[in-house]
This record gives structure tokens, C-alpha cells and sequence, in this order.
């Protein structure tokens, strides 16, 4: 994984979405999983990335990861010429 961590929005499901003259979208949770419940939820934590990027305001023009994942890639394939 490539990226910021979850955050634990895995305890959470069935996701209810408004959009907005098809350029903005908001995304929420409408149900909870009982784990959550039980203490055994991801706590805030989430599931961490492999390769942490963090977040800057330059993700609002690009791709930041995707670029940054396509590097990773072709750097592996060029490995194996």
C-alpha cells in the first residue's frame, strides 16, 4: 500500500454519498462494525502503508501517489531486463 494510513475508517461500512454538480463528493458511514463494539476495532490506527507519503496541497492538482507508484513499478520491471 501507497499512501496515508486508514485511520481506522475500516470499522466502518455501507456508505451513503451526496454529490454535487458531479465535482464534489462526500462519502459517510451508516453502519459500524460490532468488532468496534467489542474493543477489537482499529482504534484510530488504521492499516498502515508500506511507503508513507504524506499529505501536501500538491494532491490537489496531481496524483501524487499514483505518480510515486508508477515510478516504484517501473523501476522494478526495469530490473528484471
Amino acid at each position: 500500500m501507497i499512501g496515508r494510513g486508514t485511520a481506522g475508517v475500516n470499522d466502518y461500512s455501507n456508505l451513503a454519498r451526496m454529490r454535487w454538480d458531479n465535482q464534489f463528493e462526500l462519502l459517510y458511514p451508516t453502519s459500524k462494525l460490532t468488532r468496534v463494539d467489542e474493543g477489537k476495532g482499529m482504534t484510530g490506527i488504521g492499516i498502515l502503508p508500506d511507503v508513507y507519503i504524506p499529505w501536501t496541497p500538491e494532491h490537489l492538482t496531481r496524483d501524487v501517489d499514483l505518480e510515486h507508484a508508477l515510478d516504484l513499478f517501473y523501476q522494478e520491471s526495469l530490473t528484471f531486463d
